[in-house]
């Protein structure tokens, strides 16, 4: 009787498993002739932080050409010293940073977000109007007149960064909604007195951090606030931006759909689109899965391209030290030590850290910016198992990741890829991210023939978070 119980035992294991295996089998297929529409991933790129004077990515100038963005937020910010006194204009500090943006490939998009001694005499957060609004408007026009002449090919200016948050948001400044049109109202009329073609917007809110949809963005009066001044008085509003530092990719599309109706209820806004200048995960998530992060890169920017918002920066390019004494020219000096104890000691943001390693978030965007082309429907995939899949030119690269959802966490797949329409000709090579490697976060895990497939078709694995992704060339 013993025997039966372990043999009956046994078997039902068995049985278990491979229903268990069944149930986490997925098969992808992808015709090649199956075209969705146009894709092009590299405007959902990058951006660099305020936290130094000195240019800090022109280590990185190489390597971040290589994932071709086309553009590169930044912040123009106190440090840079552009207005030492009245009247007088200094431009080198930041004319290096741009230089080092262009150098990329990317334009540059500015926050305008410093405020000169001249004439913000105090470091005081609540005070958010300079002393004489002309000169101020003049500096203004001065920026953007010299920006225009060295041809740094700036498109669009943001007004401010997190003005709803001030200094612990490494800003100046703390605005009313109030405050906040008047001093966008000001500046932006310098902007395009300067450049009648510049795209203008704002309010670059930060205090939609959090997981809770129901609060942030929806309930910010600052956004409210411009959204109705910009149309009540005629100001130009030619994008919506805010910041979300979020581990929950869904609320990414929460937000996006949530401004949309916000703007539609003006005619006139209907059409503005959304930039996300920075975005992240949650900034408190230093002990997550190490292969969390890529995967949440994939998850959130396919979010982007779906909900077709204008442009997005990940923040940020590399993870840098702050200055004390820099920082302390315009922060208040507790505030200071509060932002050095989060970028100096444990900084979790950066495709390179503050040593110049590079962490594996860097080849998702390398393989991002390989999705330009013609978008190919991938069928089969489901809530955790996602695919971008473009064909460009004699090429085909996909992506396969696992995102799990909130139902299952610990599912694992197994997903039969079926491409069709390929032909003999080319040959095809498997990609693994390993973001728990040291040295190569890039495996080749199979290498081949086209014409292999008929009889061999490919096979992965994907584990939470696990990224794979496969190259086709068709020649």
């Amino acid at each position: 009787m013993k025997n039966y119980f372990v043999y009956f035992a046994f078997l039902f294991f068995v049985l278990t498993s491979c229903n268990q295996e069944k149930r986490n089998q997925l098969s992808l297929d992808i015709d090649i002739t199956d075209i969705k529409g146009d894709i092009d991933l590299t405007k959902y790129t990058l951006g660099q932080g305020g936290l130094s004077s000195e240019p800090m990515i022109d280590a990185h100038i190489p390597q971040i050409k290589n994932l071709h963005p086309q553009t590169i937020r930044f912040f123009i910010q106190e440090y840079f010293n552009v207005y030492p006194e009245k009247g007088t204009y200094n431009w080198e500090k930041l004319d290096k940073t741009l230089d080092a943006i262009v150098a990329t490939g990317a334009k540059p998009i500015p926050a305008i977000c410093f405020k000169p001694r001249v004439l913000f005499p105090k470091i005081d957060q609540t005070i958010v109007h300079p002393s004489n609004y002309a000169e101020w408007e003049e500096l203004v026009y001065q920026l953007v007149k010299h920006c225009n002449e060295k041809n740094y090919g700036i498109e669009y200016w943001e007004i401010g960064n997190e003005v709803d948050v001030g200094e612990i948001g490494a800003c100046p400044y703390i605005f009313t909604p109030k405050d906040y049109n008047i001093y966008y109202k000001h500046t932006s009329d310098a902007i395009l007195k300067a450049d009648s073609n510049a795209k203008i917007g704002g309010p670059v809110l930060g205090l939609i951090q959090g997981s809770v949809p129901s609060l942030g963005l929806v309930d910010n009066h600052i956004g409210d606030s411009l959204i109705a001044f910009c149309a009540r008085e005629n100001v130009v509003l030619d994008f919506f931006s805010f910041h979300l530092y979020n581990s929950e990719p869904y609320t990414y599309a929460w937000y996006i759909q949530k401004t949309r109706e916000k703007l539609a209820k003006y005619p006139q806004f209907k059409d503005v689109n959304i930039m996300i200048t920075e975005w992240n995960n949650n900034i408190s998530n230093h002990s997550l899965d190490p292969a969390f992060q890529p995967a949440f890169i994939l998850d959130v920017t396919k979010i982007f391209h779906d909900e077709q918002i204008l442009s997005s920066a990940y923040y940020q390019i590399r993870d840098v030290y702050i200055d004390k004494d820099e920082f302390n020219s315009f922060i208040s000096p507790n505030i200071t030590a509060l932002i050095m104890d989060l970028f100096n000691l444990m900084p979790p943001f950066g495709i390179f850290d503050n040593q110049g390693r590079v962490r594996p978030s860097y080849f998702v965007f390398k393989a991002l910016s390989q999705q330009k082309g013609q978008q190919l429907n991938v069928k089969g995939t489901n809530s955790d198992i996602k695919s971008l899949t473009t064909k460009s030119g004699n090429w085909v690269y996909s992506i396969f990741w696992n995102f799990p959802s909130k139902g299952d966490p610990e599912k694992k797949y197994t997903c039969p890829i079926n491409y069709k329409e390929l032909g003999e000709k080319g040959r095809f090579r498997v990609l693994r991210i390993n973001s728990e490697s040291a040295l190569n976060n890039i495996e080749e895990i199979r290498v081949g023939l086209i014409e292999e497939l008929k009889e061999d078709p490919i096979t992965i694995t994907l584990d939470p978070y696990e990224i794979k992704w496969i190259e086709l060339s068709l020649f």
